[in-house]
C-alpha cells in the first residue's frame, strides 16, 4: 500500500479533476453582448430546445434540447434567467411524470436537476438569485394523478394553491403566499428589490394581472382580464398582455386568441396604461431587455398558445420599443413548428438598447 499522504494526494487530485470538469460544463463560454433566450418546438426529430440569439436574431447558440435519445428537453414554455445572467432555469419531464426544474449555464453544457418536486408554473429566480419561485398545490380532498384534473376541481378533487420557492440545490423550501382555495396566483416577475411579485390571478372564470406586496401580504390588481405582468429592469414600469379570444363558432381549439395588445403602465399605477403593440392572432411571453428600452415577445398566429403538440404555423418572435415605436419581426419559422417563451439575458453589457427604425 502507498503512504497515507500519497493516497490523500491522489484522492485530492481526482476530486479536483471532477470539480474542474463539472465547472467547465456549467460555465461554457456564452457569446458577449445582448442575448435573447428563445424556446422552440419543432415536430420530430428536433422537438423542443432553447437557443440564444443576438438582438437581430444572429449567432444562434443551443443551450438545451435538440436531437438525441439522452437529451434533456424543455417542457413548460418560458425559460428564466438568474439576475446576473449566469444561469437559465427551465423545466423538463424527462424521466419524470410531471415538469421538474433544471438549471443550465449561460453558455450551455449539461443541465442540472434542481429537484424532483413538480412545479406547476415556469420557475423564476428571486432577485438575490438563490431561489426558484413557482406555483404549488396541495390536495385537500380526493385523489388525482394529473395536476390538470385537480386544477379543474373535477372528480371530487379539491385543492389549494400557493406560491413557494426552493433553493438551487433543491434542499430547502419556503412558502411565499398563503394557501388559497379556487384561486391560482402564478408568479411571473419580481421587482428589483424583491418586495413586490407580479403574478397572474385565475379564479376559474377570469384572469387578472396583479402585484403582490410580499411585506404586507396584499394583492393589488394591475389590470382586469390581463396576463403576464412583467416588471421593467428598473422596476418603474410593468408590461402586461390583454387578449381577445375568438367566439366559439370561430375557434380552432379550446381557446384561440383573436388578437392581443401589449401594454405598459407605471409600477405605482398612478398613470394610464399605454398600448405599445397589437398583434392579430395573439401574443405572449413578453420580456424586457436589460436596458428597459425594448420588449420581445412571441406571436401566436394560427394556433393555440399552450399546446406544444400544435404546430401553430406562422408563429414568430417580435420586438418593439417600450415607447411603442419600431415594431419588428426578429425571428420566424418556415414550415412546421413554433416559438414559445422568450427571455432577455440580464447583466451589465447585455443591454440591447432601443430598436432603430
Amino acid at each position: 500500500m502507498g503512504s497515507p499522504c500519497r493516497l490523500v494526494l491522489v484522492v485530492l487530485v481526482a476530486v479536483l479533476a471532477v470539480v474542474a470538469t463539472a465547472a467547465s460544463a456549467a460555465t461554457a463560454v456564452a457569446p458577449a453582448g445582448p442575448r435573447l433566450a428563445v424556446q422552440t418546438f419543432r415536430p420530430f426529430p428536433d422537438l423542443s430546445a432553447i437557443n440564444t440569439v443576438g438582438p437581430n436574431g444572429e449567432e444562434p447558440q443551443l443551450l438545451v434540447g435538440g436531437e438525441g435519445d439522452d437529451v434533456i428537453r424543455p417542457t413548460l414554455s418560458r425559460p428564466a434567467w438568474s439576475p446576473d445572467g449566469s444561469l437559465l432555469a427551465f423545466t423538463s419531464s424527462r424521466g419524470e411524470y410531471s415538469p421538474v426544474p433544471y438549471i443550465v449555464g449561460a453558455g450551455g453544457g449539461k443541465p442540472r436537476l434542481v429537484s424532483k418536486t413538480t412545479v406547476l408554473s415556469e420557475p423564476i429566480f428571486t432577485p438575490d438569485g438563490h431561489w426558484l419561485t413557482f406555483l404549488e398545490l396541495r390536495v385537500v380532498k380526493g385523489h388525482f394523478e394529473r395536476p390538470q384534473i385537480a386544477a379543474r376541481d373535477e372528480y371530487g378533487v379539491v385543492v389549494d394553491w400557493a406560491i413557494w420557492k426552493m433553493s438551487l440545490n433543491g434542499r430547502r423550501f419556503r412558502q411565499v403566499t398563503r394557501w388559497r382555495r379556487h384561486q391560482q396566483l402564478t408568479p411571473t416577475s419580481y421587482s428589483p428589490g424583491g418586495r413586490y411579485l407580479a403574478a397572474e390571478r385565475f379564479d376559474g372564470r377570469s384572469e387578472d394581472a396583479v402585484v403582490i406586496d410580499l411585506k404586507r401580504h396584499k394583492v393589488r390588481v394591475i389590470a382586469q382580464g390581463a396576463e403576464e405582468p412583467i416588471f421593467s429592469p428598473d422596476g418603474t414600469r410593468i408590461a402586461y398582455v390583454r387578449t381577445r379570444y375568438l367566439p366559439p363558432e370561430e375557434r380552432e381549439g379550446n381557446r384561440s386568441p383573436g388578437s392581443s395588445a401589449l401594454l405598459v403602465v407605471p409600477a405605482n399605477l398612478e398613470g394610464k396604461p399605454k398600448r405599445i403593440a397589437r398583434v392579430k392572432g395573439g401574443l405572449a411571453w413578453p420580456s424586457w431587455d436589460p436596458s428597459g428600452a425594448r420588449i420581445a415577445f412571441t406571436t401566436l398566429k394560427g394556433g393555440e398558445p399552450f399546446l406544444p403538440s400544435n404546430p401553430a404555423e406562422g408563429n414568430s418572435v417580435m420586438q418593439v420599443n417600450a415607447d411603442g415605436t419600431c415594431l419588428d419581426t426578429l425571428l420566424s419559422i418556415e414550415g412546421r413548428g413554433h416559438y414559445e417563451g422568450v427571455a432577455w439575458e440580464p447583466g451589465s453589457g447585455r443591454e440591447a438598447g432601443p430598436i432603430t427604425c
